[in-house]
């Protein structure tokens, strides 16, 4: 069983960033189902006071997104890929959204998420 890995890109200011987390599949694990994320993503954003404008759910990933309690659009997919989940994290300024939101379509409609090398890395 791999590692969790974990990549971070901010702005310089660190108003916006992507982050993109992998984490293996453990099949035995009751809890690792994708409605058991989807449920722990939306039950967090609402504990903690964010808004959820959109989630959509399919197969084999979802999307949650919205308006955090300070204020910044964030887009939440996380799709399960083959022994892997794979988290994609996109935040930035509501007051910037003109400059953001195609910016984050166009990441979204050319990300993949699988690696070279089996995830060894």
């Amino acid at each position: 069983m791999g590692a969790w890995h974990n990549t971070v890109f901010e702005s310089e200011d660190k108003s916006v960033s992507l982050s993109v987390y992998t984490h293996p599949l453990d099949p035995e694990n009751e809890l690792q189902t994708l409605h058991a994320f989807f449920e722990g993503e939306v039950t967090g954003r609402t504990d903690e006071k964010d808004v959820i404008n959109y989630t959509f759910i399919k197969d084999n990933w979802f999307v949650v997104s919205g308006t955090n309690f300070k204020g910044f659009e964030f887009y939440t997919k996380l799709w399960r890929y083959n022994d892997h989940w794979v988290t994609f994290n996109f935040a930035y300024p509501t007051s910037k959204r003109k400059v953001y939101e195609p910016m984050l379509l166009e990441l979204l409609k050319n990300f993949t998420p699988s690696l070279l090398g089996g995830w060894d890395y």
